[in-house]
C-alpha cells in the first residue's frame, strides 16, 4: 500500500471502531505502527484476548531488528502478562508467516475460504 493509501486506511480504524494505534520511531523518524484492541473471549479466563490487526514496520526498515523489537516493546508496554494474542496472517504472504513464527506465534486455526461463483444462467 502506499503512504496515502494507509493513512486512508489508519483514518477510517480510528473513527469507525475503538482501535488502540502505537506508532513506533527511532531518530525522530516514524518507522512503524501498530493497531490492537481488546475483543471478548469466552474461552479466557479473564474474558478477553487481544487482537493485532495491523503490525507494518516501513519498507526501508523491514529484514532489520526494528520489527522483532518494536513488537517486543509494543507487549512489554501494553499487554497484561499472560494475555493472548490473536492476529491473521495471509497464506499468500509466507514472508509475515516467519516473521511472526520467529516472534514466537504459532498457528491457532486455518480460516478458510470458497468464493462462490455461480454460472449464468441464461
Amino acid at each position: 500500500m502506499t503512504v496515502s493509501e494507509l493513512k486512508e486506511r489508519f483514518i477510517q480504524l480510528v473513527n469507525r471502531e475503538i482501535w488502540m494505534v502505537d506508532l513506533f520511531s527511532q531518530n525522530g523518524e516514524i518507522v512503524g505502527l501498530a493497531t490492537h484492541r481488546l475483543e471478548p473471549d469466552n474461552a479466557e479466563p479473564s474474558g478477553q484476548r487481544v487482537f493485532l490487526r495491523q503490525f507494518y514496520v516501513s519498507c526501508q526498515n523491514r529484514r532489520s531488528e526494528i520489527g522483532c523489537r518494536t513488537l517486543e516493546l509494543l507487549i512489554r508496554s501494553r499487554f497484561h502478562n499472560k494475555s493472548r494474542i490473536f492476529l491473521d496472517v495471509l497464506e499468500t504472504n509466507p514472508g509475515r508467516k516467519t516473521f511472526w513464527s520467529h516472534t514466537g506465534f504459532v498457528a491457532y486455526s486455518t480460516l478458510m475460504e470458497r468464493l462462490v461463483e455461480k454460472a449464468d444462467t441464461k
